[in-house]
């Protein structure tokens, strides 16, 4: 079974896949950045900084928007900076 962050990381639609098969692939990273707690990137760094959210009170059950724009731009910048590292990369 493949790592969910490799997969995440993974360039898909660049690989020697029928196109359906890169389709479907590319569909299924979508969902699972789009769906920011499933994201294990997302899950790994909440998990590694939980005692500084909640020394800042952001934590879930106390103020569910802080939480939710906390971990939405958590994974914004995690994209972003895995974009940037691949683009480096090239």
């Amino acid at each position: 079974m493949m790592d969910p962050v490799a997969f995440l990381a993974r360039d898909v639609v660049s690989e020697n896949l029928p196109t359906s098969g890169s389709e479907n692939l590319s569909i299924l990273q979508q969902r699972l950045r789009s769906q920011s707690e499933s994201d294990p990137r997302v899950a790994r760094a909440i998990s590694s900084s939980h005692p500084i959210s909640v020394r800042r009170g952001l934590i879930e059950h106390l103020d569910k928007d802080g939480y939710y724009q906390f971990v939405g731009a958590l994974q914004d910048q995690l994209d972003q900076f895995q974009r940037i590292t691949e683009s480096t990369k090239a």
